[in-house]
């Protein structure tokens, strides 16, 4: 059941165009068809097995081939994503904060390092949501309530 759940997950094939649902619809309808006319059509205890376990065994040694690749694939993703976007985002962020902290000390200075940081997390959530999203415009509503920008 998991799999069918996650199917409209960003990323995956089902994404791609409603052409590749139907076409996995319609190869699943012809396969449901086949056996189901195959079980109740044919005679099966006059049928060479031998044809089938070939496949198969063939099959095991494609699979897991086929999955080391989309695995190495999804990681190599992440990491990409995690080094080159984020990384730098975060990289940045915490270069921003041991300057202020270092440089802006005292009391008087609080309103401004609380800006900053306030910008900072801003960041990470604008970041975070344009990866989430395929929209070209990213709501920030919630980010006005909660005084991450200020409406000026």
């Amino acid at each position: 059941h998991g799999a069918i759940l996650l199917a409209p997950a960003r990323g995956t094939i089902f994404t791609l165009g409603l052409h590749i649902n139907w076409e996995v619809a319609w190869w699943t309808i012809v396969g449901l068809a086949s056996s189901i006319t195959l079980s109740f059509v044919a005679d099966m205890s006059n049928v060479d097995p031998s044809g089938v376990e070939a496949l198969v065994g063939y099959l095991n040694q494609c699979v897991p081939i086929i999955l080391a690749v989309y695995v190495h694939t999804s990681m190599n993703r992440w990491w990409q994503l995690r080094t080159r976007g984020l990384g730098r985002v975060l990289t940045a962020s915490v270069n921003i904060c041991m300057s202020m902290g270092a440089v802006f000390q005292g009391a008087h200075y609080s309103y401004g390092k609380d800006l900053i940081f306030r910008y900072i997390v801003c960041s990470i959530i604008l970041m975070h949501r344009a990866l989430r999203t395929s929209e070209a415009r990213i709501d920030c509503a919630d980010l006005y309530k909660r005084h991450y920008i200020n409406k000026k």
